[in-house]
């Protein structure tokens, strides 16, 4: 009798568990997963999603010189839409850097903010206390301390970002940043109409390729 009781007892603490791990699987991967930031019309023809990491180099080449290029060529004239998905590499301090952009209402200051850790991104990825220097810089683009502490503190947003990313790296067979996804319009970003380029590529190319998206119909 105590046996079966015991093993009663086993089982229904295994599935507690169990569905407490689901709960907050459910929690991260819904109410807490945040919106990507992004820039550019909802109605744009051509959604361009940028897959990026403030520890690469490459990234920061592609927000500093290629995105200025694409905001005057096509963002401000409605003929796309980026979107920014994190793939925050590279340990505590660069997860620390991708939650502060989500302190941010407003998606160009939040834009701004990346740009301004990209323009100074040896000094801080360098420094004896690279965590000083990005609140440093949060502090400069408009952040208080309450908002930097539930940057730092909030795991749930942490854990959103990082199993985002790696679903994404999956499902999209993303293998570096940045990686870039050129979609039609609104189409879903796993459709299989999509290109994916992978690497920071000349913007000619680029161009072209959007180009070539803005002609289907």
């Amino acid at each position: 009798m105590k046996k079966k009781l015991l093993s009663k007892f086993f089982i229904i603490q295994f599935f507690s568990i169990f569905l407490s791990i689901l709960f907050t699987i459910t929690l991260v991967k819904a109410e807490n997963r945040p919106k990507p930031i992004s820039l550019g019309d909802e109605n744009a023809p051509v959604t361009l999603y940028e897959f990026f990491s403030f520890s690469c180099s490459h990234c920061g080449d592609f927000h500093l010189n290629t995105l200025p290029k694409l905001t005057t060529d096509y963002i401000d004239k409605k003929l796309v839409k980026i979107v920014f998905i994190d793939v925050p590499m590279g340990g505590e301090v660069i997860l620390f850097a991708h939650s502060l952009v989500y302190q941010f209402k407003n998606n160009k200051t939040a834009e701004n903010f990346s740009s301004l850790l990209f323009s100074n991104q040896i000094s801080w990825l360098t420094s004896n206390n690279p965590n000083d220097q990005l609140i440093k810089f949060a502090k400069l683009s408009g952040l208080n301390d309450s908002q930097i502490m539930d940057a730092k503190n909030n795991k749930l947003l942490q854990q959103s970002l990082i199993q985002s990313a790696k679903s994404y790296q999956e499902k999209l067979k993303i293998t570096g940043t940045p990686s870039i996804v050129l979609v039609k319009g609104k189409q879903n970003i796993f459709g299989k109409d999509n290109e994916l380029i992978i690497g920071n590529i000349p913007y000619d190319n680029l161009k072209s390729k959007i180009d070539n998206f803005l002609k289907i119909k």
